[in-house]
């Protein structure tokens, strides 16, 4: 649910395309989004989630 808000913050915010990267720290998850993939802004607050040591993260894009 948090990179779905992350997606739709960006995509409100921002004009086409954008970059949008997810970044865990252990337990702590921040979300970014950039327009030339080199400068980085943090979107939002970085969540704490508690997950195990390896997690499988599936991406969906589409373009309209």
């Amino acid at each position: 649910h948090k990179v779905v808000a992350l997606n739709r913050l960006a995509r409100r915010q921002h004009a086409p395309p954008r970059f949008l990267k997810l970044v865990r720290s252990g337990n702590s998850f921040s979300g970014y989004q950039s327009a030339d993939s080199v400068t980085w802004t943090q979107v939002g607050t970085t969540e704490t989630i508690s997950m195990t040591g390896t997690v499988y993260v599936g991406l969906v894009s589409c373009s309209i």
